[in-house]
């Protein structure tokens, strides 16, 4: 049986990329601690650059939602609420019925709440 896919949603701005992807290795071995089993994590870090003409940020999102859509569950940094992005996120896991996870607080021992 293959490992459900895990998409974690983290607030980006203001962060580099070593940071972002600190984070979200630590919330993935959280997860996994939490669930006692494997997740095949989907990079939520979008490298490439968007093509001229186009909103970055709205750009950078419809890639985000496009891995998104693949996700078998989702958990949210517990700073998502302080996101744009993040809160669409949210709002596409509630919409379309993807299972998430809202963390609580960093270095918390709880997950937080899970919506399925």
């Amino acid at each position: 049986m293959a490992n459900p896919k895990l998409f974690i949603s983290i607030p980006m701005r203001g962060y580099d990329d070593d940071e972002v992807r600190a984070a979200i290795l630590g919330i993935k071995e959280f997860t996994e601690r939490m669930y006692d089993r494997e997740f095949d994590l989907i990079d939520s870090l979008i490298e490439e650059e968007p093509p001229d003409g186009v909103m970055q940020d709205a750009y950078y999102l419809g890639k985000s939602i496009q891995k998104l859509s693949a996700a078998d569950i989702c958990v949210f940094h517990p700073e998502w609420k302080n996101a744009r992005g993040c809160i669409i996120e949210h709002m596409v896991c509630a919409m379309y019925d993807i299972p998430y996870v809202e963390l609580k607080e960093e270095n918390s021992s709880e997950m937080g709440d899970y919506h399925d």
